[in-house]
Order: structure tokens, then sequence, then C-alpha cells
């Protein structure tokens, strides 16, 4: 099959030659393998070998539109599951807070903390960069734009015997640069958290 379309290829170009110079069209006889001698012209025909600029540069191109239609979608994946991921984050945190707060660990009331870029597990009061702190940071491109509890503050702390907190809210997380991606994370004045679209 490959000899085959070699010699069709072959065949192709001697024709493709001939057709170009009219002109010396007679002095041309066709050559297969050898068999038929090809007298010495003004313009000798050579088969064309390897690609042309022009080619290359539509290979490239069809090569980079493939690669974007592919990587494109793989990204807006791999961020949606990162926000996913922090959300479930920060609710765990909550959870995890309100429980140290509900079994008296450490004979105090725990609660956490948040920023644009982090959240931390504090205990009794916030304190930057105390000894029982547990600092976790979003991955990029996630982060909080809207921290919205009662009395304006950005620390949600639990109440020892009940587990209800004095500042309850909502918390925006999102993806930089694309506000349509983001998760609604409220917290209930009884302690309870949901997240929503």
């Amino acid at each position: 099959m490959y000899c085959v379309l070699c010699m069709v290829y072959y065949v192709w170009c001697m024709e493709t030659e001939v057709l170009k110079n009219k002109s010396n069209q007679t002095a041309y006889s066709k050559k297969l393998f050898g068999i038929f001698p090809i007298p010495n012209t003004q313009y000798p025909i050579h088969p064309q070998k390897g690609m042309t600029a022009l080619e290359i540069v539509i290979a490239l191109a069809i090569v980079l539109l493939v690669g974007a239609l592919i990587a494109i979608p793989l990204a807006r994946f791999k961020n949606n599951q990162l926000l996913v991921s922090s959300a479930e984050q920060i609710i765990s945190a909550l959870r995890e807070a309100r429980a140290n707060t509900l079994a008296a660990k450490n004979d105090t009331v725990h609660g956490v903390h948040f920023e644009s870029g982090r959240f931390v597990i504090f205990s009794t009061s916030w304190s930057e960069g105390a000894a029982g702190n547990t600092v976790t940071y979003f991955q990029e491109p996630v982060y909080l734009p809207t921290i919205s509890l009662s009395g304006g503050g950005s620390d949600v702390l639990f109440t020892r015997l009940t587990g209800k907190t004095s500042q309850p809210g909502t918390l925006v997380l999102q993806l930089e640069g694309n506000a349509s991606s983001q998760k609604t994370i409220t917290i209930d004045a009884s302690g309870a958290v949901s997240v929503s679209e």
C-alpha cells in the first residue's frame, strides 16, 4: 500500500511540474522508479520533499486550536473543583470549631476567623499568630470577597453548651475574574452551616 501511494505521489509531482512548464512539456518523459530515463532538461524534475512553510503554519495552527479546545474546559473544571473543595473546607472548619466548643476542648470557646485569602480556627478570641491557631489558605484562583456577618466582623465564635453563635451571616467564595462561579455559605444563629450556589 505504501509503495502504491509513493508511486501515485511521484507521478502527481511529475505531472504538476510538466503543467508548470508547458514550453518544455515535450522534453519530459514519465519515470516510474527508474524504469524510464528522464532526459536532461533545463528544469529537472524532483519530487517534492518535506513540508512548505505554509503547511507547517497550518499544522501548528490546528495543533494549537485543538490544544486550546481541550485545555480551556479542563481549566474550568479544575477551578470549579477547587471552589467546591474550598467551600467544604470552610464548612468543616466551622463544624470543627462548634464541636470543640460543645466538647469544652481546652475548657474554652472556639471560632473561625475569615480573610480574603484564608481562614483560621482559633480558641478563646482571635489573635494573629496564637499558638492554637490552625491556618488554611485558599488555592488560587479561589478567594473570599464577601464576609457578611452580624456585627460587621470577620469572626464566628460559638457559645458553650448550646453551640449557637451571635455572628450569623453569609460568606461568598468565588473565582477571581469569574463572579458567576461562586458558593454562598450560610451560618445560622443556631450554629448550623449550609452551602448554596
